[in-house]
């Protein structure tokens, strides 16, 4: 602050020991580890700061809305939706590179689901609790490109839903390129509708804990060869039965998938124990 002339240095993705979280951090002074002073007024990691800070800004927020959706529709951090609805309409959503752009949902379907606990490398969302009232969450004409980030496996998928009902609805969803799965949903039973993955780093499309929603119209197309592991996989945490239907599944543009490049070491259709799933009658 000298001279009491204000600034405004902007600082892109800052890491401590290849994170976020400065716990680990020694600090041998008497001052914050950020020690903004007054005529300061710096971004962090896409936040705005002040005032002294002990903590790098988090790259999630827990209880997201609406208006932390930017214009642009570049994400910086995982948005999760559980206490205020989602109502994402006529969109392209992308994010930043090497930052955690994603975006999760997570309802109250079943009382007994208890808190998630799958992102348990993510400092801070190691035990994600359900909202404290049932909301109805809509996506509809949606682009998801490039979301997600599995480094250091985080396992963060480009969309995650989490014990929805089917109160909740998500039409004409496209995902591009996402950086771990493209759409995972655990448990409830929301349905989705009109649904195209492309290119997903890891599974394409992945259902768990006993969802028993309907995907209708599920579009799978592989661009890029170097990416993708299993189309489908339904997986089985809990031990609880899942048993999603899966309506008119097509492989770019058809039925045959023979020439996917599966290059992971599971099935095309991975299928796991404690699953019963339908896929096209089948």
């Amino acid at each position: 602050n000298s001279g009491g002339i204000t600034t405004t240095t902007k600082f892109v993705n800052v890491t401590f020991n290849g994170g976020l979280s400065v716990s680990s951090y020694q600090n041998n002074g008497s001052e914050k580890n950020f020690n903004i002073k007054e005529y300061s007024r710096v971004t962090i990691n896409g936040v705005v700061l002040t005032s002294p800070q002990n903590e790098l800004p988090p790259d999630y927020i827990l209880d997201a809305q609406m208006s932390d959706i930017p214009d642009d529709g570049v994400l910086d951090k995982i948005l999760i939706f559980r206490n205020y609805a989602l109502d994402l309409q006529d969109m392209t959503i992308t994010k930043k590179a090497n930052t955690l752009g994603a975006i999760m949902v997570v309802g109250k379907h079943k009382s007994d689901y208890g808190n998630f606990t799958d992102f348990k490398n993510v400092t801070g969302l190691e035990s994600i609790a359900p909202p404290t009232t049932a909301v109805a969450h809509k996506m509809n004409n949606v682009k998801l490109v490039g979301l997600g980030n599995n480094t250091d496996d985080k396992d963060i998928n480009a969309l995650t839903l989490v014990n929805l009902s089917d109160a909740s609805t998500f039409t004409k969803i496209r995902v591009i390129d996402a950086q771990d799965d493209g759409i995972e949903i655990f448990g409830g039973n929301v349905n989705m509708t009109d649904v195209m993955v492309d290119s997903a780093a890891d599974d394409y499309f992945d259902t768990d804990h006993g969802h028993s929603g309907t995907i209708t119209n599920l579009k799978l197309f592989q661009t890029s060869k170097r990416l993708g592991k299993s189309l489908i996989e339904c997986g089985n945490s809990g031990g609880i039965t899942t048993t999603t239907k899966f309506v008119n599944v097509t492989f770019n543009g058809g039925l045959s998938v023979s020439s996917y490049q599966n290059n992971g070491s599971e099935k095309n259709f991975n299928i796991k124990e404690y699953s019963r799933v339908t896929i096209n009658g089948v």
